[in-house]
Order: C-alpha cells, then sequence, then structure tokens
C-alpha cells in the first residue's frame, strides 16, 4: 500500500470521525478535507479549487440559499398554513393534501428542509383533526422524496447529472425536463396512500394536551371569559394593526387568535393587520369589552354649533420647557400639567423641531416647546409657577389649520344605565385608552369647562372629547365590533405545537 493511499485513508477516517461527531459543522469538515488534500500533495490547487467554479456547486449553493432564505422570512411556513383547511375533512383528503404540498415545496426547497418546515404544521393538522401523528408523518416523508426530482435544480443529482452531460458535450436536461415523469410518480404516491398504503400506517395513540387544556379552561372558567370579535365590512379597524386597535389599551383584553379565511393564527403579533371580515379569539372581562361597544355605554352624538362654546372658554398658547421646570424627567402622562392644573398638551415640538408622536410616553425636556390649551387663568398659573416660559398665547387668526385639526371635538353622550355613569373620568379610560381628552362636560345648560380628571361622569352628560381623527375612528370602530360568546369546544383551537397554555406558581419573591 502506497503513502498516498494511506494518507487518503488517514483523511477519510478524520472526516468521518468528526461527520458522525457533530462538533464541526458540515461545511467546515468538507473545507479541512479540501486543504488537507491539496497540503498533502494528493490534488494540486487548481485541482482543489476547480469546484468552486462548477455550475453544478454554484446551483447547489443557490438552492440552499433559496432554502434558508425561504424559512427566515417565514413564507415556508405561510405556505403549510393553508393545510388547515383540510383538517375538518376526510382522512384521505387531508393525507392527499399534505402529500402534494411537500411535493410541491421539494420542487423549490431542499427536501429535508420542506420535512423540516412542514413537521411542525403536521403535527398541528394531527392534533386538529384528532388523529394520531403517526398517520401523517410518513405520507409527509414519501411527499417530501417524491417531489424531490421536480425540476432540474431541485436536488442535487440533478444537477450533477445536468453538469456531467454539458461538460460532455451533451445535451443537458431542462429545467422542467423531469416534471411530468415526476408528476406521474407523486400522482401515483399519492393514489397509492390514500387508496391502500393508509392501511398500514400505525395507529399511535394521540398525544392529551387538548384534554389538559380543558381541564385549565374548566378549573379557570376561560369559557366565562372568552369571546369572538368580527371586524365588518366597512369598520374603521379595518386595515388597522392590534395595537393601534386599543384593545389592550383601552378595554383589557388579549387577543389570543386571529381567523381570517378558515385560517387561524395563535398569538398575533401587535403588527399585524387588521381586515374587515375577520374574527379575533379575545380573553377578558365582559363589563370591559361592552364598555365602548353599540350605544349601549357610549353614544356619539353628530357635532352642533352649541358645543363649539367650549372653544370660547378656553384658549390656545404656546410655551417652553425652562431649564429649572418641575417638569422635566417626568412624561406628559405622568406629569401634573393636566391632573393638578387642567392644561391639556395638543403637541409637542423637541429639541429638533420635529412633533413628536406618542405624546403620552414623550420625556419631558428642557428647550421643548408646548402646544396647550386650557382656560387662560390655569395658563397664567402654570407661567407664575414656573413650569413653562415664554407663553404665548394664540389669537383665532395665528391658529394654523393643522393646529385647528388636533383641537376636533367628538360629542358623546352617556346613557342611562350606562357603566361609566358613576365613574370618574381616569376610571373611563377614554384618556389613558384611547388618548382622549374631555375638554367639557354638558350636563343640561351648565357647561363645565377642562373638568378635573376626577370629575364624576353623570347619566345623560354630554362629554366633549378632543383627539386627533385617528383616535376618534378607533372608538368608532370598537363600538361597531360583532361581539360574540364562546364556548369550550374553542379551547383547543388555542393550542399548537409551538403556542399553548401551563399553569404556573407565582414565587412569593417575584
Amino acid at each position: 500500500m502506497s503513502i498516498e493511499v494511506i494518507i487518503l485513508l488517514v483523511i477519510i477516517t478524520a472526516a468521518l470521525a468528526l461527520f458522525v461527531s457533530g462538533r464541526l459543522r458540515v461545511d467546515v469538515v468538507g473545507l479541512l478535507v479540501l486543504s488537507a488534500l491539496a497540503l498533502t500533495g494528493l490534488v494540486s490547487a487548481q485541482e482543489a479549487l476547480a469546484g468552486f467554479s462548477s455550475p453544478a456547486v454554484v446551483t447547489v449553493w443557490a438552492m440552499f440559499i433559496l432554502s434558508a432564505g425561504l424559512t427566515r422570512t417565514g413564507i415556508a411556513q405561510r405556505l403549510g398554513q393553508p393545510l388547515q383547511r383540510f383538517t375538518k375533512r376526510g382522512e384521505a383528503l387531508l393525507m392527499a393534501a399534505l402529500m402534494a404540498a411537500a411535493s410541491l415545496l421539494s420542487a423549490l426547497i431542499n427536501t429535508v428542509t420542506v420535512a423540516a418546515i412542514l413537521l411542525p404544521a403536521t403535527m398541528e393538522l394531527a392534533r386538529r383533526s384528532g388523529r394520531p401523528p403517526s398517520r401523517l408523518l410518513m405520507p409527509l416523508a414519501l411527499g417530501c422524496l417524491l417531489g424531490g426530482p421536480f425540476t432540474g435544480i431541485s436536488t442535487p443529482p440533478n444537477i450533477l447529472v445536468t453538469d456531467a452531460l454539458r461538460a460532455a458535450g451533451l445535451r443537458p436536461f431542462g429545467i422542467f425536463e423531469f416534471t411530468p415523469i415526476t408528476a406521474a410518480i407523486v400522482a401515483a404516491g399519492i393514489a397509492f396512500v390514500v387508496l391502500a398504503g393508509r392501511r398500514l400506517l400505525p395507529q399511535k395513540a394521540a398525544g392529551a394536551s387538548a384534554d389538559s387544556l380543558h381541564q385549565l379552561a374548566a378549573s379557570y372558567q376561560l369559557d366565562a371569559h372568552l369571546f369572538t370579535l368580527q371586524i365588518s365590512a366597512g369598520s374603521p379597524l379595518d386595515g388597522r394593526t392590534l395595537a393601534e386597535s386599543r384593545l389592550g389599551s383601552a378595554l383589557y383584553l388579549t387577543v389570543l387568535a386571529l381567523q381570517r379565511k378558515g385560517i387561524l393564527t395563535l398569538a398575533p403579533r401587535p403588527s399585524e393587520v387588521l381586515r374587515a371580515g375577520d374574527t379575533l379569539i379575545v380573553h377578558g372581562r365582559p363589563d370591559h369589552l361592552r364598555r365602548f361597544h353599540g350605544g349601549e355605554h357610549l353614544q356619539i352624538e353628530a357635532p352642533n354649533p352649541a358645543h363649539d362654546r367650549v372653544h370660547r372658554c378656553l384658549v390656545l398658547a404656546e410655551g417652553r420647557v425652562p431649564e429649572k421646570s418641575s417638569l422635566l424627567g417626568a412624561t406628559l402622562g405622568q406629569s401634573e400639567l393636566r391632573r393638578s392644573h387642567r392644561v391639556h398638551v395638543l403637541a409637542v415640538s423637541g429639541g429638533g423641531a420635529e412633533a413628536v408622536k406618542e405624546l403620552r410616553h414623550h420625556l419631558i425636556a428642557a428647550g421643548d416647546r408646548l402646544l396647550v390649551q386650557a382656560e387662560r387663568e390655569a395658563l397664567e398659573a402654570v407661567g407664575r409657577e414656573g413650569l413653562l416660559s415664554d407663553l404665548h398665547f394664540l389669537e383665532a387668526e395665528e391658529v394654523p389649520a393643522a393646529v385647528r385639526g388636533l383641537a376636533r371635538l367628538l360629542p358623546v353622550r352617556v346613557p342611562e344605565g350606562s357603566v361609566l355613569a358613576g365613574k370618574d373620568l381616569i376610571e373611563s379610560r377614554l384618556g389613558n385608552g384611547f388618548g382622549l381628552t374631555a375638554i367639557g362636560i354638558l350636563r343640561g345648560d351648565e357647561l363645565l369647562c377642562m373638568p378635573s380628571p376626577q370629575a364624576t361622569v353623570q347619566a345623560g352628560d354630554l362629554l366633549l372629547l378632543q383627539g386627533t381623527p385617528q383616535d376618534l375612528q378607533v372608538l368608532d370602530g370598537l363600538q361597531r365590533l360583532e361581539i360574540q360568546a364562546q364556548t369550550s369546544a374553542m379551547a383547543a383551537e388555542l393550542e399548537s405545537q409551538q403556542i399553548g397554555a401551563t399553569e404556573v406558581l407565582l414565587s412569593p419573591r417575584t
């Protein structure tokens, strides 16, 4: 045995040991083998680097990059979501759909990657349909294998054979030349599994996760706090994100799932955009849920010229936050401007002269310019106490159109029997939840200008609210929601392979 053969066997043995141990990544081991062959003189430097210029190698690289891109962007996972529609169908149709999806994805993505992507979706299909996972995992694997040769670039063997034909001067295979044969093989494979093969699949018992969730639902009476909300056509919430809908901040509701066109998305992100026809499964207290719904507790009225008299008792002014102001270091929501001085901040311009969007969370800094609204006496008191300086009262002709938009009024009536009657303005959540400010309360013929946040709301009061058009539209959208009570049948739908419910005990030190 020559020394070259011995060196080659040592390199192969070391490579196998590294592959089996998994201590190094596969690509790193491959580069180490390539370097070892070149350094020992078994191959020349030109031969060692020749593979990097091979179209076959570059194409295989591109396929893995494409697979990683589809996986990391979530596109591949979304391709598996439509399979949820088959959970209520028969087992044969479910298997056929699963195998067809796996085969089609294998035409674009590496088969191992397809199996990894569809594995959680397959487990979810098994759980939702009440079938053992063992009945669906084998069809998934078979679908991935059968669909692998769908195109000339879907598997490394197809790429290598095509490159070898091109190198030999022969006509290479076209990208779709394998498709007719592979399509026939896939169809035959699906037919075999549906008609005969599924009778050979194991029947192992399914897990008991759904039962455990039902037990938790019964123990904590989740059914009494589960509801579905329907986004109707033409709703102002259509096109807004979950965060912008104020379901959490205004109503203390937790959105557990979103159903759109038969596809259920658990724990949707706050950035999820709502669409007309969406169904939201939410958890919360019924009284919070119905507080702003319909006209039962709040009735939005059309603007009336008589309501504008509230503006006659209020003035607009612009002031600067001085260096020694006691407002420094607090957010506008924490400051005493509204609670103690009954001064409403309409807009803030920071040091960079840019308008601040999230007013409540803006940290007040020296040099900030505030556009405020209040009674003249209150603003003069704020100036005397040094909270604001350089106060400039704006006359009607000095008020820009944009500022007049900020001062837009929304008249809201508190009817008899409203849950808001007897509560103060803070408890109403109109400010914290919607960013709306009550600049006046019309109680009969009496007008309360810039009422204190502790002012009690009475039945029959007309609240003169002020906010941005977006805030007003959100309130209108919540009133149009279609509410339905939920049953325990939905409890099993609120758990998946990635998302579930559990019971925890909080530590006394938490």
